[in-house]
């Protein structure tokens, strides 16, 4: 019988040749030689063919994994999942402000007082930290406050809280507290405004909605 190598074309004939032996031989030796080319097998020639899934079977495993493998988004599509988050991102960062805003100060809290005020007087009043002064609207035109207008809305809030909360009357209506609430009242965003917000003539607010909704 002649002797077979896996691997190996060569047949040691100690008879007559088999061709029909030596063909089969020739065939096992291709399919092991694509074997080892195939995804997923090992890629060592000398391993048997019982090791290696046949050839369909790694064609359909290679295909499977390629239908699986995640589709590369586009650079429009990364571009619109950024802008998706950035402004997810921006409405938790304003939900959060807002939580904050809303949580339960004590009302004769200093920034208590403050949103109060800013809430009641954002219709007529603005801070312009450049001019370092407040502005009040009469209904017509803005004009400086000249008169501490502005502090005595503040002194109207604090004794106005002063006798419905739990601290002493005498210090929330004090006028450490009605400096600290005029101060903390300049950064709302409800009321602070820029130089660039008002026309040339200085007294009037320029039309359109500014980063600030303000008019």
């Amino acid at each position: 019988m002649p002797k077979f190598k896996s691997g190996d074309h060569r047949v040691d004939y100690g008879e007559p040749a088999d061709r029909e032996a030596e063909q089969l031989l020739a065939e096992q030796a291709a399919l092991e030689q694509q074997a080892a080319i195939a995804p997923g097998t090992s890629g060592d020639p000398n391993d048997s063919m019982d090791d290696f899934p046949t050839l369909r079977d790694a064609g359909e495993s290679w295909a499977k994994a390629a239908n699986d493998k995640p589709q590369q988004a586009g650079p429009q599509a990364r571009r619109t999942k950024l802008e998706q988050q950035a402004a997810d991102d921006k409405q938790a960062a304003d939900d959060k402000t807002e939580a904050v805003d809303a949580a339960e100060l004590p009302p004769e809290a200093e920034d208590a007082i403050a949103l109060v005020f800013a809430e009641r007087h954002a219709h007529e009043l603005r801070y312009v930290n450049t001019w370092g002064r407040w502005l009040s609207f009469d209904g017509s035109r803005w004009a400086d406050d000249t008169t501490l207008h502005t502090f005595d809305r503040v002194r109207a809030i604090c004794r106005e809280i002063a006798f419905g909360g739990d601290k002493p009357a005498r210090a929330v209506a004090s006028a450490k507290t009605v400096v600290a609430v005029e101060r903390l009242a300049r950064a709302d965003r409800r009321v602070a405004a820029t130089v660039a917000q008002w026309d040339d003539s200085g007294w009037k607010l320029n039309e359109g909605e500014d980063d600030n909704g303000n008019l």
